[in-house]
């Protein structure tokens, strides 16, 4: 089997351009949230009060939705980083958890009760698998192209989906990660999660994953990160920076309810398989802050690591910085995990009365990380995990 390498890192969440100003934000642990607008509160009192912004756009581009041009910066950013000049040869593979609904929403309302502008390109600019068709027009991707829904485990699930592709000689080549957008202009869609009871209800709207005091997510109303894998050889060949190495990829469907993990640990500890025999240094856990998912996942790392007599690595939560993106996050995950490794650096967590048997630190710190992992728990029961390692010439 071939190997499978990461060469570009594109992330874009809130004000946060590129791996460097990402990376950097994450380290000093500089939160992004801020207030929802009074105009989101005209016909419903919100119980979770912060959230963290969509991106902004010097120049926008207002043919299209801020969903696609949220995907196609970070096209843009990923093939930069990789010193590519287009996508020739390769393919596209981003997961999604809802898609683009700025533009589906005001259409919708314009039709239904004769109020605003009906977008006469409603469906091309709201199709879940939009993001790639525009990444592969604008940047000329001529191979296999895809959009993997999986809930939160979106963009996880889509990278380890074009591993397996270059892994298995179908592809040398392909740009993957997540994206999500769920910008409308009176807050419906963020709506919908507080309704469900699973936005942190903070009072400064931290979420602090794996505190005693956790209470639920921050939602994160756009984002997305794109990442460049390449065959190993390819990428030798042509000197390519080299961020670390996956080696393997795991995905189960478990699930306690649509929206909750379940009490039996089983089929979730299956997925660790992939990394049995291996010291894991490094843990960029999925880290919500919803009471039921943490204790679960934190269940889960002590199933792995204490009753196995091992240590534990060294665990991020990187939504508890940035929030939590959807099907965007796993991706902007991967990413963090990748350049910890690259960096010899890791995160530390925004928490307060942590849980306790789970290690968590607060301040961010200097890591040799030879192996380490990221996982991603969604909605529906669909989980997945990703193996990096430390690349080596």
């Amino acid at each position: 089997m071939r190997r499978v390498v990461i060469t570009g890192i594109g992330p874009l969440c809130a004000g946060k351009r590129g791996a460097a100003d990402f990376f950097r934000a994450l380290l000093e642990k500089e939160t992004l949230l801020e207030p929802i607008p009074p105009e989101y509160e005209r016909h419903y009192r919100f119980k979770s009060r912060f959230f963290v912004p969509a991106p902004e756009f010097a120049e926008p581009d207002r043919s299209l939705d801020v969903f696609l041009q949220i995907a196609l910066e970070c096209a843009a950013l990923a093939l930069d980083d990789a010193g590519l000049e287009d996508l020739r040869g390769g393919g596209v593979v981003l997961g999604v958890g809802m898609g683009g609904l700025n533009a589906a929403l005001p259409s919708y309302v314009a039709h239904a009760r004769g109020e605003g502008r009906f977008n006469r390109l409603v469906i091309p600019l709201s199709m879940p698998n939009s993001p790639v068709a525009w990444i592969g027009i604008r940047h000329g991707a001529d191979r296999e192209g895809f959009t993997v829904n999986a809930a939160c485990a979106s963009g996880t699930v889509a990278v380890g989906e074009a591993f397996r592709k270059i892994r298995d000689g179908q592809l040398d080549l392909a740009l993957s990660g997540g994206v999500e957008c769920l910008l409308d202009p009176c807050g419906a869609m963020m709506r919908g999660f507080d309704a469900l009871q699973v936005l942190t209800q903070s009072a400064d709207g931290l979420p602090r994953p794996f505190s005693q005091t956790r209470s639920g997510f921050l939602f994160n109303m756009g984002a997305g990160c794109a990442l460049m894998l390449e065959e190993r050889g390819r990428a030798l060949r042509r000197g390519a920076r080299i961020y670390a190495e996956i080696l393997d990829y795991a995905a189960r469907t478990a699930s306690g309810g649509i929206v909750a993990l379940p009490e039996d640990l089983t089929p979730l500890l299956a997925m660790f398989r992939i990394a049995q025999g291996i010291r894991i240094d490094y843990f960029n856990a999925h880290g919500a802050g919803t009471e039921q998912s943490d204790r679960v996942e934190r269940d889960i790392i002590r199933r792995i690591w204490d009753e196995q007599g091992k240590r534990q690595p060294y665990i991020s939560a990187t939504k508890g910085i940035i929030g939590h993106s959807l099907g965007a996050s796993g991706a902007l995950e991967a990413a963090a995990t990748a350049l910890s490794i690259y960096h010899g650096q890791a995160h530390g967590n925004l928490t307060n009365t942590p849980m306790e048997g789970i290690h968590c630190p607060p301040d961010s710190a200097d890591l040799a990380i030879e192996h380490a992992l990221s996982v991603s728990y969604g909605f529906g029961g669909h989980n997945a995990l990703l193996l990096f390692k430390r690349h080596r010439a």
